[in-house]
């Protein structure tokens, strides 16, 4: 009886601790943020480069790929170094700044190597997932590489086209629907493709890069400014990678999984011609979007939990295009603002409020409850 009794206590204790682990990850997320901008006069960009060149040796209807993510590029700012330095090693073509860090690159991998990447603590929350090496590793229409618990958010506007993440990762400000924290950096390619179509493999060689923004662009002030939050990650979808058979409304329990790298965003080609998808597992917005540009969803929910139902009508929406906050916590969830202070936020928060404070630039302010 005596156990009985004490062991909702305890199971309570132990996941306040997690809880604590969690915002001492995002609070280091944050302070790597700003290091990274004493560091490179400029925020950490979203992702070096991302164009519609298609990655050798795979199938004609596989993803195609970009150079660094905002994750690998904070790698220093981490503790982690080592980790930044294989991915850029090397020089020319398909090494250093013009590595895509996806299947060809990953397979070559040691076990070791793979294990080494997929153990970054930081990245992780130990509410959703224990200890040990997290890495997605499936070799057939998939993100190979390792997996995290945290979230860019993105910013648009009701109405806008449905390709959000296509303009996020726009090379240039031209025509970019977007006003979240962080941009695409600013980037010297040769003989580039059209930007997220079409595509000749190989065409597209970065050479050099540089961050596109600085403090600067946050005119609203780092403390009403939300960088990074926790995902939501459908509990059917936990340390699963795999992307194929797509149809808008299916039951992506059984087609698409998005439990993948967060160290390049891949292109889901194969007919559908969404540039939004395997981004899912480290870039999502809160703002509201259009479905396959007809019948705009306002007012998009928070998921309550890892286990809550999506009806079918917004799976595509939600869980596959763009992952939503949420958290394996019990009705809150974590959130680092600009000015690197980690805030404990309500599930039931009011989403309009939390999409103002993703957007930087729109003269809006709000206390967190």
């Amino acid at each position: 009886m005596l156990i009985a009794l004490l062991l909702p206590a305890v199971q309570a204790a132990r996941e306040a601790a997690r809880r604590m682990q969690c915002t001492n990850h995002l609070k280091q997320i944050g302070l790597a943020v700003h290091n990274f901008h004493d560091a490179n006069k400029g925020l950490p960009p979203i992702m070096i480069y991302y164009s519609a060149t298609q990655e050798t040796g795979l199938p004609t209807t596989s993803p195609r790929w970009g150079r660094l993510s905002f994750w690998g590029l904070i790698y220093p700012f981490v503790e982690r170094a080592s980790l930044y330095d294989q991915v850029m090693e090397g020089s020319g073509p398909g090494a250093g700044i013009d590595r895509v860090p996806a299947h060809t690159w990953w397979r070559a991998l040691s076990a070791d190597q793979k294990a080494g990447f997929g153990s970054v603590s930081f990245y992780r929350c130990p509410s959703r997932r224990g200890g040990g090496a997290k890495f997605a590793d499936e070799t057939t229409m998939s993100n190979p590489g390792p997996r995290n618990d945290y979230l860019i958010l993105i910013a648009v506007a009701v109405g806008t086209e449905f390709r959000v993440l296509n303009r996020a990762l726009n090379t240039t400000d031209t025509g970019v629907i977007h006003n979240g924290p962080f941009t695409n950096s600013t980037a010297v390619v040769t003989n580039p493709s059209a930007q997220n179509a079409g595509g000749v493999a190989g065409t597209d060689q970065v050479t050099s890069w540089s961050p596109r923004k600085q403090f600067a662009y946050w005119k609203d002030g780092t403390s009403n400014i939300i960088m990074v939050t926790e995902k939501h990650m459908p509990t059917w979808s936990l340390d699963r990678c795999r992307m194929e058979n797509f149809a808008a409304g299916a039951n992506h329990a059984s087609t698409w999984q998005v439990d993948c790298s967060y160290l390049t965003a891949a292109y889901g080609d194969g007919g559908v011609g969404r540039g939004d998808l395997s981004a899912g597992s480290w870039l999502g917005s809160l703002m509201n979007s259009n479905n396959g540009d007809t019948g705009v969803y306002t007012g998009r929910p928070i998921a309550k939990s890892d286990a809550e139902p999506i009806p079918a009508n917004l799976r595509w929406l939600i869980d596959v295009a763009y992952p939503i906050a949420g958290s394996a916590h019990a009705g809150v969830f974590n959130a680092v603002l600009g000015d690197g202070a980690v805030k404990g936020i309500t599930k039931s928060v009011n989403v309009n409020l939390m999409a103002d404070l993703n957007v930087v630039n729109n003269g809006q302010s709000g206390s967190l409850p």
